[in-house]
């Protein structure tokens, strides 16, 4: 029986997207106009933003305290 409802593949970001997400972020752009870029909702852009406190994890280093 079909219902009619049409299932949607939600796709993460790639690397490179990622990497320009957060050039846009650092240019100031909000969460909005970054969605809008990616044809995402501002909430998918917040959810990488946010974790981090809006700041860029340098790669291949491990947090922690020294």
């Amino acid at each position: 029986m079909e219902c009619g409802m049409e299932r949607r593949f939600h796709r993460g970001f790639t690397a490179a997207e990622k990497t320009e997400l957060w050039d846009r972020w650092k240019r100031g752009e909000s969460l909005k106009a970054i969605g809008r870029a990616f044809g995402k909702q501002s909430s998918s852009i917040y959810f990488l933003v946010a974790p981090h406190g809006g700041f860029v994890l340098r790669s291949g280093v491990a947090p922690g305290w020294h």
